[in-house]
């Protein structure tokens, strides 16, 4: 699935939700339901390289982090969050996020991407972003992964939200 796809696929998806606001719960179900099936057949068909699944990320990012407030409280809602922030970690534990130079152009735009997503949805108590702008920083280096990796069963509840990203 290419990029100019999913941009299409996901303002078309906007504004269908824009024209149901007159009944936001199901208009909200009928959004996220769509959401998951562009980003589920994206997961699906995607094999291009790590940098255009990273740029692609960053699409899916920005459209759902501009959409979050005005979609009403849903369970589907906070599921597609959690599965973003899950495909956010994979992606910056994967070996290629190391390999990829301080100037890269992908690593930078995904950094400003989170930046503004956290910034985005800090505001709604969604605060799991910032474990993301770590990890991009410490890689598996964060103390947290270390303990894990080392069989620690002694975790703090703090750094047992890191566990989420299976």
């Amino acid at each position: 699935m290419e990029l100019p796809v999913i941009v299409h696929e996901l303002r078309t998806l906007y504004e269908e939700y824009k024209k149901r606001l007159t009944d936001k719960e199901p208009a909200t179900v009928v959004y996220c339901n769509g959401f998951c099936s562009i980003l589920q057949k994206f997961l699906d068909k995607h094999n291009g390289s790590y940098e255009e699944y990273v740029f692609s990320l960053c699409i899916f990012l920005c459209h759902y982090a501009a959409s979050y407030g005005e979609l009403a409280i849903d369970n589907a809602k906070e599921k597609i969050c959690q599965q973003l922030f899950r495909l956010c970690i994979k992606a910056v534990l994967d070996v290629k996020w190391k390999e990829l130079s301080e100037d890269n152009t992908c690593r930078q735009k995904f950094r400003e991407t989170v930046d503004a997503v956290h910034t985005q949805l800090e505001r709604f108590d969604f605060y799991q972003f910032q474990l993301i702008k770590t990890l991009m920083e410490t890689h598996w280096d964060h103390p947290t992964l270390s303990r894990i990796m080392a069989g620690a069963d002694d975790l703090e509840e703090q750094e047992g939200n890191i566990i989420l990203i299976h």
